[in-house]
Parts: structure tokens; C-alpha cells; sequence
């Protein structure tokens, strides 16, 4: 059974709230960052025929995006404006991780629904954040552990975003027991137990049933190992099981 993070009738409600506001004062408005899990709610709304709406995270292939609505007449490209993009970066020689650099900014009393993703690449990290607190995390972000760091707005393209490693294997099902049994390299037994104690996420959702069914673009989180994602879903071989690709994102 797949459980909810987050009451989506709640999510439904604020997305609708925010279509209102936009239609009835003529303005931009967006939410804070929702993750997957969340953003599934936009197909759930009704807005005025005169409003568009977008779903926007700093880059095209963002995972965590802010919901944005606004009158029809306004040019898509100034929706996207509510989300900045902060450059951090520095001249350490041990290159700092993403939970560096996301325990920094929550230390400066920014909530986690505030910022998206974190590209971290090399010396540099990039930083999605709402509009409205991107000046202020500019100002204070002095520090990223106990390294210095410089920190300014910027609009360069993020590319390459996933650093991962590929596993290519067979499996009997496309049952989630057996493709972690297979990324993993451990016994469905052992899997099993991971799941039943609700410590698998299937695109943010916890997942504690084993015989759970992936498709490909599931994004598969395994608390002490990571996340999964499902590449691609090929096809049976001579004794019948099926061809996977899954990334495991680094």
C-alpha cells in the first residue's frame, strides 16, 4: 500500500487557494516547493479559464517545483521568475555534499519547503530557491560547514544534473522486492523486510508492499542507500525475465 506524505486534499486546497488569489488581483502567485508526490494534486484542480499555470523549479528537469498561476496574458517566462537560482561558490579542497550545503541554509532559519534542488558540481553548487528569500539567503550564506563561500544570483542554464552509476540485470517481476534485490545485491528476503518496516519511498510515497509493481520513471528511495531511479524497461529473455536499467543517483 502506498501511503501519502501529505493529506492531498490539502495540497488540492492551497493550489485552488493560489488560482483564486491570481485570478482575483490579477497577479503572479506560486506555492512554496513541492515535491513529486505533491505536484501530482495539480491534475486535480480546476482553474479559471483565464488563468494559466505552471509548475517550475529553476531547470527543466527539476525534481521539487513551486506551482505557479497567473492571469492568461502574462508571458510565461516572468511565471518563472519565482523561482532564483543562487551560485555558491567556493575554493575548499574537499569537495562539500549536498547535505552540506542544505544544512547550511536551514541553519539560516529557511524552511525546507523554501528551497528545490541542490545541484552540486565540483567547486559549485546550485541553489533553487523562492524569489522572496533568494536576497536574504545571498546576504547571510557566509559559510557552508566551515568552509567560505561566495554566493550570488544567477540565470546559467544547470546542466548535467544526476551523477549516477547504471546497473543493468534481469529480474523475474517488476515487483519492488525483486528490482531492489537486484540493485542491492541482496536477498528478497532481506528487501522484503526493508519495505515492510516502511523504509522505501516509491516517488515520495512510502511503499511497504512488496509486491508493488514499478514502471519505468519510478524514483525508488531506500533510506541507507539511497535513491533509484527506473531508466528503462526492456525486454524478456530466453528464460523469461525481464531486462532493467535503473540509475542510482550519487
Amino acid at each position: 500500500m502506498n501511503k501519502e506524505p501529505e493529506d492531498i486534499k490539502f495540497t488540492v486546497s492551497r493550489l485552488e487557494d493560489i488560482c483564486n488569489i491570481s485570478s482575483k488581483q490579477c497577479v503572479i502567485k506560486s506555492s512554496s516547493f513541492l515535491n513529486p508526490a505533491e505536484q501530482e494534486a495539480v491534475y486535480s484542480i480546476n482553474p479559471d479559464a483565464q488563468i494559466q499555470t505552471m509548475l517550475w523549479g529553476g531547470y527543466d528537469d527539476a525534481e521539487r517545483r513551486v506551482f505557479i498561476a497567473s492571469p492568461d496574458y502574462f508571458d510565461p517566462e516572468e511565471l518563472k521568475k519565482a523561482v532564483a537560482v543562487l551560485k555558491v561558490t567556493n575554493n575548499y579542497t574537499k569537495a562539500l555534499t549536498h547535505r552540506d550545503y542544505l544544512g547550511s541554509v536551514l541553519g539560516l532559519g529557511i524552511k525546507r519547503e523554501k528551497t528545490g534542488d541542490i545541484i552540486v558540481s565540483d567547486h559549485t553548487a546550485y541553489i533553487m530557491c523562492c524569489s522572496d528569500i533568494c536576497e536574504f539567503i545571498k546576504d547571510n550564506l557566509k559559510k557552508v560547514g566551515n568552509v567560505s563561500v561566495k554566493t550570488e544570483l544567477t540565470d546559467v542554464p544547470v546542466l548535467n544534473t544526476e551523477s549516477y552509476k547504471l546497473h543493468e540485470f534481469t529480474v523475474a517481476s517488476l515487483r519492488l522486492d525483486a528490482v531492489l534485490a537486484g540493485v542491492m545485491k541482496s536477498s528478497r528476503n532481506a528487501v522484503s523486510n526493508i519495505i515492510k518496516n516502511e523504509n522505501v519511498r516509491v516517488n515520495f510515497k512510502i511503499c511497504d508492499n512488496i509486491s508493488y509493481v514499478l514502471s519505468k520513471d519510478d524514483l525508488i528511495s531506500v533510506k541507507g542507500f539511497g535513491r533509484i531511479r527506473v531508466v528503462e524497461i526492456g525486454s524478456l529473455s530466453k528464460k523469461g525475465r525481464t531486462h532493467i536499467c535503473v540509475k542510482q543517483l550519487v
